[in-house]
Order: structure tokens, then C-alpha cells, then sequence
């Protein structure tokens, strides 16, 4: 298992230097797309615990769907980021494939 990981950061690390000076826009693309993943899970329960203090009944149930949602779609948004900003080096992958 440990030498998969060491494997699969060696070949990102290799996807990534070939960046130029004036492709930072990727990079950063792709670092916001990862916070994204990071902080996604924490929607669903910080939704819920405000908006059961604040409408306390329908609060739970609206807060545990609004939790949900954005949840969803922050998780969603990060993964196209990274897709997006991964993509232009998607060709020096190929030969890792052979």
C-alpha cells in the first residue's frame, strides 16, 4: 500500500513540474479546487447546528437540506476545478501508462 502512494505522488510530482512560469493560473486553479474538497464536509453540519438555534422545529430538517446541498455542489465544484485545471497535463501522463 505504501509503495502505491509513494508511486502515485511520484506521478503527480511529475505531472506538475512541467509548469511554466505563466501557468500559475492551473496551479492555483487546482489548490482552490482541493480547499474545496477539504471543506466541503463541514456544510452539512454547520448548516444544521445554525439553523437549529436560529428556527429551532424546521430548523433541523431545513438545515440537514441546505447542509446537503452545499455539501453536495462545494464537493462537485472542487472536483471540476481540479479536473479543469488537470486537464492541459493529462498528455504528459501517457507515457506513465506504457
Amino acid at each position: 500500500m505504501l509503495k502505491r502512494i509513494v508511486l502515485t505522488l511520484f506521478v503527480f510530482f511529475c505531472l506538475v513540474s512541467p509548469l511554466k512560469a505563466e501557468d500559475y493560473s492551473d496551479t492555483s486553479r487546482f489548490i482552490q479546487g482541493f480547499g474545496k474538497i477539504l471543506s466541503a464536509p463541514f456544510y452539512l453540519p454547520s448548516e444544521v447546528l445554525t439553523k437549529t438555534f436560529t428556527q429551532f422545529p424546521f430548523g433541523v430538517v431545513g438545515g440537514a437540506l441546505t447542509g446537503t446541498y452545499r455539501t453536495t455542489t462545494t464537493l462537485m465544484g472542487g472536483l471540476w476545478d481540479m479536473a479543469g485545471a488537470a486537464a492541459p497535463y493529462a498528455k504528459y501522463a501517457f507515457p506513465f501508462f506504457l
